[in-house]
Parts: structure tokens; C-alpha cells; sequence
């Protein structure tokens, strides 16, 4: 299983990310017929994710030229 072995790098806390999923990502169509504020809003979930599972640091800063501006 890909997903499983995908987390297996965090160890002992593997069945937690497996528990507690992050927030499915708009891809594909779900972009394009998307507003904004639901992708901004998408996108502040998974970074509140990403802080309460304490791998915040996997996510790299962006310079403002790099940032959506939607």
C-alpha cells in the first residue's frame, strides 16, 4: 500500500497520520471550479493540519512572486 509506506518515514506516528488524514487538495476540476476563497480556505486547513501532525516543516516558505494571488 503506497500511502502507507509514503508515512512509513515519521515512525511511531504513522497510525496517527493514517487516523487523522489531511484535507483533500483541489485538483484537476476541483481547481478550475473552485472559488478563492474555498481554495484559501482549503489551503488553511491543510496548514493547520500539517501543524497539529507536527510536520509543518515539510511545507517550504514561498517568496510572494511564487504565491497564488487569487
Amino acid at each position: 500500500m503506497k500511502f502507507t509506506n509514503s508515512f512509513s518515514i515519521f515512525g511511531e506516528r504513522t497510525l496517527e497520520f493514517l487516523e487523522k488524514k489531511p484535507p483533500i487538495p483541489l485538483i484537476l476540476a476541483g481547481w478550475n471550479f473552485s472559488e478563492d476563497w474555498q481554495k484559501k480556505e482549503r489551503w488553511l486547513n491543510t496548514l493547520s493540519w500539517a501543524k497539529e501532525m507536527h510536520c509543518d516543516f515539510l511545507i517550504p516558505e514561498l517568496d510572494p512572486n511564487e504565491k497564488y494571488k487569487g
